[in-house]
C-alpha cells in the first residue's frame, strides 16, 4: 500500500473508497476535511480558528466517520463550542450537530469588528448637514438569514442593545429548535446560559 497523502499535514484518509460516493466526496469526508482545514489550513482566512485543533482520534478519517455516522442529521452543521463556550477542540465529547439557524447565532465576525466587543463594529456616516458622525453599529444574525442592526453614538449603548437583542433572538431560536426536536435540552441550556 502506498503512502497516504496527509490533509494539511495531519489528517489521514484511511478510507479512500468510503470517502467517495459515485466519484464525489461523501458528506462525512467534506465535514472532516473542512474541520481539518479550519484548524490546520490557512488561518489568515479563518482567524477565529487560531488555536483550534482536532483530537488525535479524529485526525484519522475512519474514526471521525464512525462518530459522524452515529450523529449526523441531514443539513445540520458541526459545532465545537456550543456545549463548552470558548472550546478549541474538535472531539467526540465536545462536538454536536445543530441546525444551521442555531449554528449561525454564534458567528464571531472578528474580521468585521476588530478589537471591538462581539456584535459591535465601528463606522462613520454623514448626517443631514453633511458632517461626518462617528458611530457604533450593533448587529446580530436573527437565525433566519437576516441581520438586525442599529447605530449608536456611544459604545455602551450599542453593547446594551446587542446584549438584549441577542438574548431575545437566542431564546426564540432555542424555543424553535426544541419544538422541532432539533436540539437536546442540554444544548438549549448551554445556549441560554450564554452572556452576550
Amino acid at each position: 500500500m502506498g503512502k497516504k497523502k496527509l490533509i494539511c499535514g495531519v489528517g489521514v484518509n484511511d478510507l479512500n473508497s468510503a470517502s467517495r460516493i459515485d466519484g464525489d466526496h461523501s458528506s462525512a469526508y467534506h465535514c472532516w476535511h473542512d474541520m481539518i482545514t479550519r484548524c490546520y489550513g490557512n488561518q489568515n482566512k479563518t482567524p477565529t480558528y487560531v488555536g483550534c485543533y482536532v483530537c488525535d482520534e479524529w485526525l484519522v478519517f475512519s474514526k471521525f466517520k464512525e462518530w459522524y455516522d452515529l450523529n449526523y442529521v441531514l443539513g445540520f452543521h458541526l459545532d465545537k463550542d456550543i456545549l463548552i463556550e470558548g472550546n478549541k477542540t474538535y472531539s467526540p465529547n465536545t462536538c454536536i450537530f445543530v441546525p444551521v439557524y442555531i449554528n449561525v447565532l454564534l458567528v464571531d465576525r472578528r474580521n468585521d469588528r476588530g478589537s471591538l466587543p462581539l456584535g459591535i463594529s465601528f463606522g462613520n456616516y454623514l448626517n443631514s448637514k453633511g458632517e461626518i458622525v462617528i458611530s457604533y453599529r450593533a448587529s446580530c444574525n436573527n437565525g433566519n438569514g437576516k441581520r438586525l442592526s442599529k447605530r449608536f453614538g456611544r459604545l455602551e449603548d450599542a453593547m446594551d442593545w446587542y446584549s438584549i437583542t441577542k438574548k431575545r433572538i437566542v431564546a426564540q431560536q432555542v424555543s424553535r429548535a426544541l419544538s422541532e426536536e432539533a436540539i437536546s435540552q442540554t444544548v438549549a441550556d448551554a445556549l441560554l446560559r450564554r452572556e452576550f
